[in-house]
């Protein structure tokens, strides 16, 4: 679990960090450290969120679908 979210998190990491030189070098924007800071503080978060998504919750469908299925089978 947390290989996972820790890649998870790097990847957005890398997206954020791309969207901030790109706003600054094409648009003109300037850094804001502050921004930057948060979105450091919440890459843990977004990762976990993640790895909720993509892999703990299609696991855990599918055995509430297998106990259902299996609970509508008995007479």
């Amino acid at each position: 679990m947390s290989g996972r979210v820790a890649i998870y998190s790097i990847g957005i990491g890398i997206a954020v960090l791309a969207t901030i030189i790109y706003r600054h070098l094409v648009m003109g924007v300037p850094i804001a450290f502050d921004r930057l800071l948060l979105a450091c503080l919440l890459l843990p978060v977004f990762g976990f969120l993640i790895w909720l998504r993509w892999d703990w919750a299609p696991a855990e469908g599918r055995k509430a679908r297998a106990t259902r299925h299996h609970e509508d089978d008995k007479p």
